[in-house]
């Protein structure tokens, strides 16, 4: 941001009449442009992130929206499927008196949002909300005004009232005042001022007297409107946050009240790979240290060590260094390896090895307290970057995932079944697993096991490969898909491949963060597709099978035990397995 008071936090007053807060709202420049509304002992909570207005109402890098944020904090277990707006939406009020619960994708015709678009569209055309021209074929022509509903609180209902235009000269004024009247008494405030006044500028042209007289006309209609309203109202109180939190109606708690200083860390981090862990393996190995780089004197530069993070996301590759010169720091190293902690603190957070933690900290406990405050200050600006980046991805990756789980599909139980059976008579115990043993052949991809080839006869294809090499077993498995059949599935059907004949060889002794990594690609794929894999994988995994009790129990007969150890796709749709359960906890 170019304005330097942007990088402060939002400006508030509080209000002790009513227990609120009013926070000065930012704009993407930093210019404070209007302001916003919460509860006074959500102030806390809230404060100490920047806020800005969008088209939305207010958002800041990580929160989307405000008014779901706040309901969080109460309704612990909040499921994607559950909404959370305001209920006068033409202010910018986050109190919990003006939140309330709803459903995603039922957005009600009635809500101020849609009544806005309706009236652009309408406004655009010359035309009046509520207002329209209805033409017979025997020539007959008349104004209408009506509000019809299929509401979910009150059912479905119609209100109208018509008038002929060749009996009334005035019968688009007549409606278009009827409209008026009825969105006064049904909808009140959610029909925008300016509507209002259309109207209003509209019907100027009809005396006292016709307006007391179609007012009189339509005084059923509008008794009916009144009470249609109060179902609304009383709808829209019983399910706003403030009384689901006086209530008690909670499925989760607040944890407590907070006090104004008091916020909650949600920040995300990102998963560490099977890729990252061989990287941490292989360094350990040579004695060196993940995401530290020794460089060479050049014509240009001094030799230096540098901190390098490198983070690849699905349509962004971000590189950030920090580096320590050796003729300018006597511990240019143990600098370097400060700054690739930090670093990977920031990222990773625990998700990262331990052990590699620990042995930076030993280097790191050289640094004088004035190399330490130069490695803090040089890594400050990077630090917040990383921040801002895996925040973004993380919190975008959460909620496809959510997306993902609300729409799974479902396929025929009884072809399930079918496949089921014939994968749990592959099954057997932990006694008879392979040991992971890395190879360098899987150091340059992704994710292990798992390959492109970029030009075949048929197109390109992702395939998922498992070895077994090991006396007396010789045995490579290969299964291919096309993306010319598959299109953006192929990768991730590939994937879901390699990962049961990975748990059919190895079961629990490959690294759990490429388990991890899969799975997050894994949760793409359909019941459908789930069940085309395992159909066409099942004799790669009954000869990975036989090869496996050979290799461990040094049979010449193969010998099946019952024993279910990797995942059916309906086994995964149920989490069942450690690192999907984990996944789930997190999204849920």
């Amino acid at each position: 941001m170019n304005n330097p008071n942007f990088k402060h936090r939002n400006a508030y007053a509080i209000n002790r009449e009513d227990n609120s807060a009013e926070f000065d709202l930012y704009d993407i420049a930093g210019n404070v442009v209007d302001s916003f509304i919460v509860d006074l002992e959500d102030v806390g909570y809230i404060a100490n992130y920047k806020w800005c207005k969008s088209q939305y109402g207010v958002e800041n890098h990580k929160v989307k929206n405000l008014a779901r944020f706040i309901a969080a904090r109460y309704i612990k277990d909040l499921k994607p499927t559950q909404s959370v707006i305001r209920i006068d939406e033409r202010k910018l009020d986050y109190r919990k008196c003006n939140l309330r619960i709803g459903v995603t994708g039922s957005a009600s015709k009635d809500s101020a949002s849609r009544l806005a678009t309706d009236a652009k569209k309408c406004e655009a055309n010359g035309d009046y909300l509520h207002v329209y021209l209805v033409k017979k074929q025997n020539g007959t022509e008349y104004y209408r005004a009506i509000i019809a509903s299929n509401n979910l609180t009150v059912g479905k209902f119609c209100v109208s009232k018509s008038y002929n235009v060749s009996s009334n000269s005035r019968a688009r004024e007549y409606a278009i005042y009827t409209a008026y009247l009825f969105e006064k008494e049904y909808y009140g405030g959610r029909v925008s001022d300016h509507e209002y006044t259309r109207k209003e500028k509209a019907f100027n042209v009809l005396t006292r007297s016709e307006r007391d007289e179609i007012a009189s006309d339509v005084t059923p209609q509008l008794s009916e409107l009144t009470r249609l309203r109060a179902l609304v109202d009383k709808h829209l109180e019983s399910t706003s946050l403030l009384t689901i939190v006086n209530k008690g109606d909670l499925n989760g708690s607040g944890e407590g009240e907070r006090s104004e200083n008091d916020h909650v860390d949600d920040r995300y981090y990102l998963p560490c790979s099977g890729k990252t862990l061989r990287a941490v393996k292989e360094a350990t190995e040579r004695g060196m240290y993940t995401h530290l780089v020794e460089t060479y004197k050049t014509a240009k530069s001094s030799p230096r060590y540098v901190a390098s993070l490198v983070l690849v996301f699905s349509s962004l590759r971000k590189a950030f260094n920090v580096s320590f010169s050796i003729g300018t720091h006597n511990h240019a190293k143990e600098m370097a390896i400060y700054a690739a902690y930090l670093m990977e603190k920031v990222a990773y957070g625990n998700n990262f090895p331990e052990s590699e933690y620990d042995r930076k900290l030993e280097q790191i406990g050289k640094l004088t307290p004035e190399e330490a405050r130069c490695v803090n200050e040089s890594t400050t600006d990077t630090l917040e970057a990383i921040y801002k980046l895996v925040n973004t991805y993380m919190r975008e990756q959460e909620l496809t995932k959510q997306q993902l789980l609300a729409i799974a599909v479902y396929a025929d139980a009884a072809q399930y079944n079918a496949i089921k059976s014939n994968i749990d008579r592959l099954a057997y115990g932990n006694h008879n697993r392979l040991d992971f043993q890395l190879k360098n052949t899987y150091n340059v991809r992704e994710n292990l096991h798992v390959g492109t080839v970029d030009s075949t006869e048929f197109g390109n294809a992702w395939f998922a490969e498992v070895s077994i090499k090991k006396h007396p077993a010789n045995v490579t498995v290969r299964l291919k898909f096309l993306s010319r059949t598959h299109g953006e599935k192929t990768r991730a059907l590939a994937i879901y491949a390699a990962y049961l004949m990975e748990k059919t060889v190895y079961g629990t002794s490959i690294p759990g963060g490429e388990y991890e990594a899969k799975m997050l690609e894994i949760l793409k794929l359909t019941r459908d597709d789930m069940f085309m894999v395992e159909k066409r994988v099942l004799p790669k995994l009954k000869e990975l099978f036989n090869a496996v009790n050979v290799v461990c129990e040094n049979k010449s007969e193969p010998e099946l035990v019952v024993k279910p150890t990797y995942l059916s796709a309906d086994e995964i749709e149920s989490g069942s397995d450690e690192f999907l359960s984990s996944i789930r906890t997190s999204v849920d």
